[in-house]
Parts: C-alpha cells; sequence; structure tokens
C-alpha cells in the first residue's frame, strides 16, 4: 500500500489563507487609523479648551465688569470694548463690540454661567464627555470707584 504525503498545504489551503490574510489586514489598518484620528480629535479639542480658557482668563483679568446673561457672558473691558462669549449649536463664539464672530471651542453641549458675589464661574460640558468649570476674576477697578478711591484725603 501507498501512503500519502501529507506534510505541506494544496493549493487550496493556501489560496484560502491567503484570502483571509489579505481580507484583515486592510482591516486592521483602518482600525489603527480610526483609533488614530480619535486620538488627535480629542488632543486637538484638549489643546482648544486650554487656549479657550487662557484667552477667557485673561479678558477677565482686563474687565472692568463682567456681566451674566442668559447663555452668553460679557465682559466689558478698560478699554470699553465688550466682548461677549455664547453658544451657536455645539460651538461656543466669541465676538467684540457684537461684530463679527470668532469660534473659540467646538463641540459643546452646554455652556452655563453662574454669577456668585465676588467671581463668576463659567461651565462647560463637552460631546465627549467632559465637563468643566472656569472661575473668572476681574482685576481692575471701574472709573467711578477709581475716582472715588483717589478723591479720599
Amino acid at each position: 500500500m501507498k501512503t500519502k504525503d501529507e506534510s505541506g498545504f494544496t493549493l487550496l489551503e493556501t489560496i484560502i489563507a491567503s484570502l483571509v490574510f489579505f481580507t484583515i489586514v486592510p482591516l486592521l489598518v483602518y482600525f489603527i487609523y480610526l483609533l488614530q484620528s480619535a486620538t488627535a480629535s480629542y488632543a486637538s479639542n484638549e489643546q482648544e479648551l486650554i487656549l479657550f480658557s487662557q484667552r477667557l482668563t485673561q479678558e477677565a483679568k482686563s474687565a472692568v465688569r463682567i456681566e451674566e446673561e442668559h447663555e452668553h457672558v460679557a465682559l466689558i473691558l478698560g478699554s470699553g470694548k465688550v466682548v461677549t462669549y455664547s453658544q451657536s449649536n455645539n460651538q461656543l463664539i466669541r465676538r467684540v463690540d457684537q461684530s463679527g464672530h470668532e469660534i473659540v471651542l467646538q463641540g459643546v453641549d452646554e455652556f452655563n454661567i453662574e454669577s456668585h458675589s465676588n467671581q463668576t464661574v463659567v461651565h462647560l460640558n463637552l460631546q465627549n464627555g467632559g465637563s468643566y468649570e472656569l472661575p473668572l476674576y476681574t482685576w481692575l477697578v471701574p472709573e467711578e470707584v477709581e475716582k472715588w478711591v483717589r478723591e479720599v484725603p
């Protein structure tokens, strides 16, 4: 009797293995791409948030007064300019003297402002699930108070 030599692959087995390999590899590359783009999107959103908080804090420091109105905050600067931040759809928009607009933050679910006796707190809820609070303080003294302080002997 003759015995078969079964030590190698048949042509059919090789074709099936190649088909499986060439199907899985592109899917794996695509999933790695999706993971990297999601991570990059999260990182850019974090950078936008940092830039927004730095800018808002700096403007609040140079503000004479901070006014909280429904779903937007107005900063009255020492130079007389009025800078407002408000939400439009999922974007946070900055306007100076009610003209033009600049998108300062994207992916915003909710934008709220709370005023307390000595500070204003900005609350942000982002679409990626992040929730942030930013306290604002004014450092400049309004002109009326400054004149009154100077006139005291």
